[in-house]
């Protein structure tokens, strides 16, 4: 299933200019151990007021075609951010990520390994905080 899939990490950001380019260094090592058709990054400003955007011009420059952006305006929150990011997805399966890096991109394998399974969706918790 993964194998004919293409997959968009959607990444909500709100002044998180520290751990941008990180995180999208880490999701694609993630997303390179996998055989998927194509991976991609949509990461959308909700209207940080740091230099989160330029941060995210420069990961688009350094992976352009494989890091994309969406920025809002103002700070709509991250109901509003996932609900125009899914506006923008065309890919097979959707992750959605948190930009503080809380949620750890090795996972992400573990997740499509369940959707190979034949689960519709697979969601996530900490256990240990």
């Amino acid at each position: 299933m993964v194998r004919d899939s293409s997959i968009t990490v959607v990444v909500p950001v709100f002044n998180e200019e520290v751990t941008i380019l990180p995180l999208t260094e880490r999701i694609n090592a993630a997303l390179a151990q996998e055989s998927c058709k194509s991976h991609s990054i949509l990461l959308v400003d909700d209207g940080s007021t740091d230099g989160s955007w330029e941060i995210i011009q420069s990961a688009i420059s350094r992976r352009p075609g494989q890091i994309r952006a969406l920025r809002l305006r103002r700070n709509f929150g991250k109901s509003d951010a996932l609900a125009i990011s899914f506006l923008h997805c065309d890919s097979d399966i959707v992750i959605t990520m948190d930009a503080d890096m809380q949620d750890d991109p090795a996972e992400i394998p573990k997740f499509l390994r369940k959707l190979e399974e034949g689960f519709d969706l697979v969601s996530g918790w900490k256990q240990r905080r």
